[in-house]
């Protein structure tokens, strides 16, 4: 099972940066995250990409499925 090293900084931009589970520096998230924002304005876009995520992306226990997938771009 994919476990993330817990992070604990004072600066929050350590957060933002890609890991090996939030790997959306990857070239097909990449152009996901794209198609979803395109035209749209910082909030709408975060929208986009909330409801993308929420509706779209099936999850393991949801679907009764053996398959764990962790890194974004595997879920993806």
């Amino acid at each position: 099972m994919c476990m993330p090293s817990l992070i604990q900084k004072d600066d929050l931009n350590a957060y933002l940066e890609p890991s090996e589970v939030v790997d959306y520096n990857n070239p097909e998230i990449q152009l996901k995250a794209w198609e979803l924002a395109q035209g749209l304005e910082q909030i709408e876009m975060a929208k986009s990409i909330y409801h993308f995520v929420r509706d779209e992306i099936h999850h393991s226990l949801d679907i009764e499925s053996d398959i764990m997938t962790c890194r974004a771009s595997e879920v993806l």
